[in-house]
Protein backbone atom coordinates (compact mmCIF):
# COMPACT_ATOMS: atom_id res chain seq x y z
CA UNK A 1 0.00 0.00 0.00
CA UNK A 2 1.40 3.39 -0.96
CA UNK A 3 1.56 6.16 1.63
CA UNK A 4 -0.85 8.31 -0.42
CA UNK A 5 -3.42 5.53 -0.77
CA UNK A 6 -3.11 4.69 2.91
CA UNK A 7 -3.80 8.31 3.80
CA UNK A 8 -6.85 8.42 1.54
CA UNK A 9 -8.19 5.23 3.10
CA UNK A 10 -7.56 6.56 6.60
CA UNK A 11 -9.42 9.80 5.86
CA UNK A 12 -12.21 7.74 4.31
CA UNK A 13 -12.49 5.57 7.41
CA UNK A 14 -12.78 8.69 9.55
CA UNK A 15 -15.44 10.24 7.30
CA UNK A 16 -17.37 6.98 7.03
CA UNK A 17 -17.40 6.49 10.79
CA UNK A 18 -18.37 10.10 11.47
CA UNK A 19 -21.27 10.50 9.03
CA UNK A 20 -24.39 9.16 10.65
CA UNK A 21 -27.71 9.78 12.35
CA UNK A 22 -26.48 12.88 14.16
CA UNK A 23 -26.84 14.94 10.99
CA UNK A 24 -30.64 14.72 11.13
CA UNK A 25 -30.72 16.83 14.31
CA UNK A 26 -28.66 19.65 12.81
CA UNK A 27 -31.33 21.47 10.72
CA UNK A 28 -33.53 21.82 13.81
CA UNK A 29 -30.57 22.92 15.94
CA UNK A 30 -29.46 25.52 13.38
CA UNK A 31 -33.04 26.77 13.06
CA UNK A 32 -33.42 27.13 16.83
CA UNK A 33 -29.95 28.41 17.74
CA UNK A 34 -29.14 30.36 14.57
CA UNK A 35 -26.72 29.78 11.71
CA UNK A 36 -23.86 31.77 13.17
CA UNK A 37 -23.99 29.93 16.48
CA UNK A 38 -24.46 26.53 14.84
CA UNK A 39 -21.58 27.09 12.42
CA UNK A 40 -19.35 28.25 15.29
CA UNK A 41 -20.07 25.01 17.16
CA UNK A 42 -19.31 22.91 14.07
CA UNK A 43 -16.05 24.78 13.45
CA UNK A 44 -14.99 24.41 17.10
CA UNK A 45 -15.99 20.75 17.16
CA UNK A 46 -13.97 19.93 14.02
CA UNK A 47 -10.85 21.45 15.59
CA UNK A 48 -11.45 19.91 19.02
CA UNK A 49 -12.23 16.36 17.96
CA UNK A 50 -9.41 16.35 15.40
CA UNK A 51 -6.94 17.37 18.12
CA UNK A 52 -8.25 14.67 20.46
CA UNK A 53 -8.22 12.05 17.71
CA UNK A 54 -4.57 12.95 17.10
CA UNK A 55 -3.86 12.57 20.83
CA UNK A 56 -5.59 9.18 20.87
CA UNK A 57 -3.54 7.99 17.88
CA UNK A 58 -0.33 9.06 19.62
CA UNK A 59 -1.44 7.24 22.77
CA UNK A 60 -1.92 4.02 20.79
CA UNK A 61 1.44 4.60 19.12
CA UNK A 62 3.19 5.29 22.44
CA UNK A 63 2.12 2.06 24.12
CA UNK A 64 2.73 0.07 20.93
CA UNK A 65 -0.42 -1.96 21.43
CA UNK A 66 -3.76 -2.31 19.72
CA UNK A 67 -5.85 -1.88 22.83
CA UNK A 68 -9.20 -0.21 22.56
CA UNK A 69 -10.12 2.74 24.74
CA UNK A 70 -11.25 0.72 27.75
CA UNK A 71 -8.11 -1.41 27.64
CA UNK A 72 -5.96 1.72 27.71
CA UNK A 73 -7.97 3.11 30.63
CA UNK A 74 -7.50 -0.10 32.62
CA UNK A 75 -3.77 -0.26 31.87
CA UNK A 76 -3.29 3.43 32.71
CA UNK A 77 -5.60 3.98 35.69
CA UNK A 78 -6.44 0.48 36.90
CA UNK A 79 -9.93 -0.55 37.96
CA UNK A 80 -10.44 2.81 39.67
CA UNK A 81 -10.62 4.49 36.30
CA UNK A 82 -11.87 1.52 34.31
CA UNK A 83 -15.33 1.10 35.79
CA UNK A 84 -16.40 4.76 35.41
CA UNK A 85 -15.03 4.72 31.84
CA UNK A 86 -16.84 1.45 31.13
CA UNK A 87 -20.10 3.01 32.33
CA UNK A 88 -19.56 6.10 30.17
CA UNK A 89 -18.76 4.09 27.03
CA UNK A 90 -21.44 1.40 27.35
CA UNK A 91 -24.26 3.71 28.44
CA UNK A 92 -23.26 6.15 25.71
CA UNK A 93 -23.48 3.37 23.11
CA UNK A 94 -26.85 2.24 24.47
CA UNK A 95 -28.14 5.80 24.16
CA UNK A 96 -26.81 5.88 20.60
CA UNK A 97 -28.96 2.80 19.95
CA UNK A 98 -31.93 4.73 21.35
CA UNK A 99 -31.19 7.52 18.86
CA UNK A 100 -31.04 5.06 15.97
CA UNK A 101 -34.21 3.34 17.17
CA UNK A 102 -36.13 6.63 17.23
CA UNK A 103 -34.81 7.70 13.83
CA UNK A 104 -35.25 4.27 12.24
CA UNK A 105 -38.88 4.29 13.33
CA UNK A 106 -39.45 7.65 11.63
CA UNK A 107 -37.77 6.48 8.42
CA UNK A 108 -39.99 3.40 8.41
CA UNK A 109 -43.04 5.65 8.67
CA UNK A 110 -41.78 7.65 5.68
CA UNK A 111 -41.71 4.42 3.66
CA UNK A 112 -44.98 3.12 5.17
CA UNK A 113 -46.97 6.22 6.23
CA UNK A 114 -50.03 4.15 7.10
CA UNK A 115 -48.07 2.34 9.81
CA UNK A 116 -48.83 3.34 13.40
CA UNK A 117 -45.89 4.73 15.38
CA UNK A 118 -45.95 1.91 17.91
CA UNK A 119 -46.01 -0.79 15.24
CA UNK A 120 -43.22 0.97 13.35
CA UNK A 121 -41.09 1.06 16.51
CA UNK A 122 -41.49 -2.66 17.18
CA UNK A 123 -40.97 -3.57 13.53
CA UNK A 124 -37.68 -1.65 13.25
CA UNK A 125 -36.57 -2.93 16.67
CA UNK A 126 -37.25 -6.53 15.62
CA UNK A 127 -35.47 -6.11 12.28
CA UNK A 128 -32.43 -4.60 14.04
CA UNK A 129 -32.34 -7.10 16.90
CA UNK A 130 -32.65 -10.25 14.80
CA UNK A 131 -29.11 -10.09 13.31
CA UNK A 132 -27.72 -9.62 16.82
CA UNK A 133 -29.58 -12.63 18.20
CA UNK A 134 -28.63 -14.76 15.19
CA UNK A 135 -24.96 -13.80 15.52
CA UNK A 136 -24.70 -12.32 12.03
CA UNK A 137 -21.48 -10.45 12.81
CA UNK A 138 -20.58 -10.08 9.16
CA UNK A 139 -23.24 -7.37 8.88
CA UNK A 140 -21.00 -5.07 10.91
CA UNK A 141 -18.70 -4.84 7.90
CA UNK A 142 -21.34 -3.12 5.74
CA UNK A 143 -21.50 -0.04 7.95
CA UNK A 144 -19.44 1.88 5.38
CA UNK A 145 -22.30 1.44 2.89
CA UNK A 146 -24.57 3.16 5.38
CA UNK A 147 -22.27 6.19 5.38
CA UNK A 148 -22.20 6.24 1.57
CA UNK A 149 -25.99 6.12 1.50
CA UNK A 150 -26.16 9.01 3.97
CA UNK A 151 -23.91 10.98 1.64
CA UNK A 152 -26.19 10.20 -1.30
CA UNK A 153 -29.25 11.36 0.66
CA UNK A 154 -27.47 14.59 1.58
CA UNK A 155 -26.59 15.40 -2.01
CA UNK A 156 -30.08 14.50 -3.27
CA UNK A 157 -31.78 16.75 -0.71
CA UNK A 158 -29.37 19.61 -1.35
CA UNK A 159 -29.70 19.60 -5.14
CA UNK A 160 -33.47 19.15 -5.02
CA UNK A 161 -33.75 22.05 -2.56
CA UNK A 162 -32.06 24.48 -4.97
CA UNK A 163 -35.44 25.03 -6.60
CA UNK A 164 -36.94 26.14 -3.27
CA UNK A 165 -36.73 29.65 -1.87
CA UNK A 166 -33.82 30.42 0.44
CA UNK A 167 -35.05 30.54 4.04
CA UNK A 168 -34.96 33.62 6.22
CA UNK A 169 -32.14 32.97 8.65
CA UNK A 170 -31.79 33.50 12.35
CA UNK A 171 -28.09 34.05 12.99
CA UNK A 172 -27.93 33.96 16.77
CA UNK A 173 -30.38 33.02 19.51
CA UNK A 174 -28.81 33.67 22.93
CA UNK A 175 -31.47 31.57 24.70
CA UNK A 176 -30.24 28.46 22.87
CA UNK A 177 -26.52 29.11 23.22
CA UNK A 178 -25.77 25.62 24.57
CA UNK A 179 -28.33 23.66 22.53
CA UNK A 180 -25.95 22.77 19.64
CA UNK A 181 -23.25 21.15 21.79
CA UNK A 182 -24.70 17.66 22.19
CA UNK A 183 -26.11 17.22 18.68
CA UNK A 184 -23.01 18.68 16.99
CA UNK A 185 -20.66 16.48 19.02
CA UNK A 186 -22.82 13.42 18.31
CA UNK A 187 -22.70 14.26 14.59
CA UNK A 188 -18.93 14.82 14.43
CA UNK A 189 -17.58 12.35 17.00
CA UNK A 190 -15.42 9.69 15.39
CA UNK A 191 -12.92 8.49 17.98
CA UNK A 192 -13.80 4.86 17.28
CA UNK A 193 -12.28 5.33 13.80
CA UNK A 194 -8.86 6.09 15.29
CA UNK A 195 -8.34 2.44 16.25
CA UNK A 196 -8.75 0.99 12.72
CA UNK A 197 -6.80 3.95 11.30
CA UNK A 198 -3.93 3.11 13.67
CA UNK A 199 -3.99 -0.50 12.49
CA UNK A 200 -4.12 0.68 8.89
CA UNK A 201 -1.03 2.91 8.95
CA UNK A 202 0.98 1.73 11.97
CA UNK A 203 2.87 -0.86 9.93
CA UNK A 204 4.47 1.88 7.80
CA UNK A 205 6.91 4.64 8.72
CA UNK A 206 5.98 6.91 11.61
CA UNK A 207 3.54 9.50 10.32
CA UNK A 208 4.65 13.10 10.78
CA UNK A 209 2.54 15.18 13.13
CA UNK A 210 1.28 17.58 10.47
CA UNK A 211 0.38 14.80 8.03
CA UNK A 212 -1.41 12.82 10.73
CA UNK A 213 -3.47 15.81 11.87
CA UNK A 214 -4.30 16.55 8.23
CA UNK A 215 -5.61 13.08 7.42
CA UNK A 216 -7.59 12.82 10.68
CA UNK A 217 -8.99 16.30 10.14
CA UNK A 218 -9.78 15.69 6.47
CA UNK A 219 -12.29 12.96 7.28
CA UNK A 220 -14.00 15.05 9.95
CA UNK A 221 -13.99 18.14 7.75
CA UNK A 222 -15.51 16.20 4.85
CA UNK A 223 -18.34 15.12 7.13
CA UNK A 224 -18.85 18.73 8.28
CA UNK A 225 -19.05 19.99 4.68
CA UNK A 226 -21.69 17.37 3.83
CA UNK A 227 -23.59 18.35 6.96
CA UNK A 228 -23.70 21.99 5.89
CA UNK A 229 -25.15 20.90 2.53
CA UNK A 230 -27.75 18.83 4.34
CA UNK A 231 -28.65 21.65 6.73
CA UNK A 232 -29.11 24.12 3.88
CA UNK A 233 -31.16 21.67 1.83
CA UNK A 234 -33.27 20.48 4.75
CA UNK A 235 -34.09 24.02 5.88
CA UNK A 236 -35.09 25.06 2.36
CA UNK A 237 -37.43 22.08 2.10
CA UNK A 238 -38.75 22.09 5.67
CA UNK A 239 -39.50 25.70 6.58
CA UNK A 240 -41.60 27.11 8.12
CA UNK A 241 -41.77 23.95 10.26
CA UNK A 242 -38.52 22.06 10.91
CA UNK A 243 -38.94 18.72 12.69
CA UNK A 244 -36.39 17.80 15.39
CA UNK A 245 -35.41 14.64 13.50
CA UNK A 246 -34.99 16.33 10.10
CA UNK A 247 -37.51 13.99 8.48
CA UNK A 248 -39.68 16.94 7.42
CA UNK A 249 -37.20 17.60 4.59
CA UNK A 250 -37.88 14.16 3.10
CA UNK A 251 -41.63 14.75 3.17
CA UNK A 252 -41.26 17.64 0.71
CA UNK A 253 -39.63 15.42 -1.91
CA UNK A 254 -41.73 13.98 -4.75
CA UNK A 255 -43.23 10.58 -3.96
CA UNK A 256 -40.51 8.61 -5.76
CA UNK A 257 -37.80 10.64 -4.02
CA UNK A 258 -39.48 10.32 -0.64
CA UNK A 259 -39.80 6.55 -0.94
CA UNK A 260 -36.27 6.16 -2.27
CA UNK A 261 -34.69 8.37 0.39
CA UNK A 262 -36.79 6.67 3.06
CA UNK A 263 -35.65 3.19 2.04
CA UNK A 264 -32.01 4.24 1.74
CA UNK A 265 -32.12 6.04 5.08
CA UNK A 266 -33.77 3.06 6.73
CA UNK A 267 -31.01 0.78 5.45
CA UNK A 268 -28.31 3.23 6.54
CA UNK A 269 -29.73 3.47 10.08
CA UNK A 270 -30.06 -0.31 10.26
CA UNK A 271 -26.46 -0.88 9.17
CA UNK A 272 -25.30 1.44 11.96
CA UNK A 273 -27.50 -0.11 14.66
CA UNK A 274 -26.08 -3.61 14.23
CA UNK A 275 -22.33 -2.89 14.73
CA UNK A 276 -23.03 -0.62 17.72
CA UNK A 277 -25.12 -3.37 19.29
CA UNK A 278 -22.36 -5.91 18.68
CA UNK A 279 -19.82 -3.56 20.27
CA UNK A 280 -21.91 -3.22 23.44
CA UNK A 281 -22.44 -6.98 23.65
CA UNK A 282 -18.70 -7.58 23.19
CA UNK A 283 -17.80 -5.11 25.95
CA UNK A 284 -20.26 -6.71 28.38
CA UNK A 285 -18.98 -10.19 27.58
CA UNK A 286 -15.26 -9.34 27.51
CA UNK A 287 -14.88 -6.76 30.28
CA UNK A 288 -17.72 -7.63 32.67
CA UNK A 289 -17.45 -11.41 32.08
CA UNK A 290 -21.20 -11.65 31.53
CA UNK A 291 -22.59 -14.63 29.62
CA UNK A 292 -23.07 -13.91 25.94
CA UNK A 293 -26.84 -14.30 26.18
CA UNK A 294 -26.99 -11.70 28.96
CA UNK A 295 -24.98 -9.17 26.95
CA UNK A 296 -27.20 -9.64 23.91
CA UNK A 297 -30.31 -9.37 26.08
CA UNK A 298 -29.12 -6.01 27.41
CA UNK A 299 -28.48 -4.72 23.88
CA UNK A 300 -31.86 -5.88 22.62
CA UNK A 301 -34.00 -4.91 25.61
CA UNK A 302 -32.55 -1.72 27.11
CA UNK A 303 -32.88 0.68 24.13
CA UNK A 304 -36.48 -0.38 23.51
CA UNK A 305 -37.29 -0.10 27.22
CA UNK A 306 -35.85 3.43 27.36
CA UNK A 307 -37.97 4.52 24.40
CA UNK A 308 -41.11 2.97 25.89
CA UNK A 309 -40.36 4.62 29.24
CA UNK A 310 -40.39 8.06 27.62
CA UNK A 311 -36.96 8.68 26.10
CA UNK A 312 -38.57 9.08 22.68
CA UNK A 313 -37.61 12.70 21.96
CA UNK A 314 -34.91 12.69 19.27
CA UNK A 315 -33.22 15.92 20.37
CA UNK A 316 -33.23 14.92 24.02
CA UNK A 317 -31.78 11.47 23.28
CA UNK A 318 -29.08 12.86 21.01
CA UNK A 319 -28.27 15.60 23.54
CA UNK A 320 -27.82 13.03 26.31
CA UNK A 321 -25.76 10.67 24.14
CA UNK A 322 -23.62 13.42 22.63
CA UNK A 323 -23.38 16.18 25.18
CA UNK A 324 -22.93 13.99 28.24
CA UNK A 325 -21.59 10.56 27.36
CA UNK A 326 -19.63 11.32 24.19
CA UNK A 327 -18.21 14.38 25.91
CA UNK A 328 -17.07 12.23 28.83
CA UNK A 329 -15.59 9.66 26.44
CA UNK A 330 -13.42 12.42 24.98
CA UNK A 331 -12.43 13.41 28.52
CA UNK A 332 -11.24 9.81 29.03
CA UNK A 333 -9.09 10.06 25.90
CA UNK A 334 -7.61 13.36 27.08
CA UNK A 335 -6.83 11.84 30.49
CA UNK A 336 -5.06 8.88 28.88
CA UNK A 337 -3.10 11.10 26.51
CA UNK A 338 -2.04 13.42 29.30
CA UNK A 339 -0.68 10.45 31.23
CA UNK A 340 1.24 8.56 28.54
CA UNK A 341 1.91 10.88 25.56
CA UNK A 342 4.91 13.23 25.90
CA UNK A 343 3.63 16.82 25.62
CA UNK A 344 5.01 20.31 26.02
CA UNK A 345 3.41 22.84 28.33
CA UNK A 346 1.30 24.49 25.64
CA UNK A 347 -0.15 21.15 24.54
CA UNK A 348 -0.97 20.24 28.14
CA UNK A 349 -2.74 23.56 28.64
CA UNK A 350 -4.67 23.13 25.38
CA UNK A 351 -5.87 19.60 26.12
CA UNK A 352 -6.53 20.49 29.74
CA UNK A 353 -8.75 23.35 28.59
CA UNK A 354 -10.59 21.01 26.22
CA UNK A 355 -11.16 18.53 29.02
CA UNK A 356 -12.57 21.22 31.30
CA UNK A 357 -14.80 22.47 28.48
CA UNK A 358 -16.24 19.00 27.87
CA UNK A 359 -16.84 18.48 31.60
CA UNK A 360 -18.63 21.82 31.97
CA UNK A 361 -20.68 21.16 28.84
CA UNK A 362 -21.68 17.72 30.14
CA UNK A 363 -22.79 19.30 33.43
CA UNK A 364 -24.91 21.82 31.53
CA UNK A 365 -26.41 19.09 29.33
CA UNK A 366 -27.53 17.25 32.47
CA UNK A 367 -29.22 20.44 33.66
CA UNK A 368 -30.70 21.30 30.25
CA UNK A 369 -32.05 17.88 29.23
CA UNK A 370 -32.57 16.09 32.55
CA UNK A 371 -33.35 18.71 35.19
CA UNK A 372 -34.75 21.78 33.45
CA UNK A 373 -36.73 20.78 30.38
CA UNK A 374 -37.03 18.69 27.26
CA UNK A 375 -37.10 20.66 24.02
CA UNK A 376 -40.22 20.26 21.98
Amino acid sequence: MTVAWGSVRAAGVMAGTTIGAGMFALPYVFDRAGWLLGAAYVFAAVISVTAIHYLYFRALETVGERNRLLGLVRNTFGNTGFYPAFFVVVVGLLLALVVYLILGTEFLRVVMPQLDGGYALFLFWAASSLPLLLGLRGLAKIEIFGALIMGAIILAIFFFSLTAAAPAREFFQPREIFLPFGPVLFALAGWTAVEPIYELISSGPRTRRGALIALLGAGTLAAAVLYFLFIEGALRLSLPSVSPDGISALLRLPDWGKQGAGLLGLFAIWTSFVPIGLEVANELEKDMKLPKVVGLSVVVAVPLALVLLGLDNFIRAIGLAGGIFLGLQYVCIIAIGARIVPMNRISRLFFGALGIMFLLAAAYEIHYFVIARTPS
